[in-house]
């Protein structure tokens, strides 16, 4: 989301990103033990996974394959979950 000035002045959010007739797809990339876990038991958690650290959904696969491709910023993020 990004924040935008509408026509009458007021601040907006703006969604950039994918959707259809059941949801909103957002993309996310973790460490290979949280991806590992999460596809096993089809939730977050496990011992590596830390529900108080502030995480970046990103609006585009696109985007986020960039981010997994990028190994000096994102060392320990190379795991897509969509």
């Amino acid at each position: 989301m990004r924040k935008t000035r509408s026509s009458n002045d007021y601040m907006v959010q703006e969604f950039i990103g994918q959707w259809d007739d059941e949801g909103v797809f957002v993309y996310q990339a973790f460490n290979r033990e949280i991806a590992d876990w999460a596809l096993m038991h089809q939730k977050f958690g496990g011992p590596n996974f830390n529900p108080t650290r502030m995480t970046w959904f990103k609006p585009s696969l696109a985007w986020m394959q960039d981010t997994v491709a990028n190994p000096i910023s994102k060392k320990s993020q190379n795991q897509i979950i969509a």
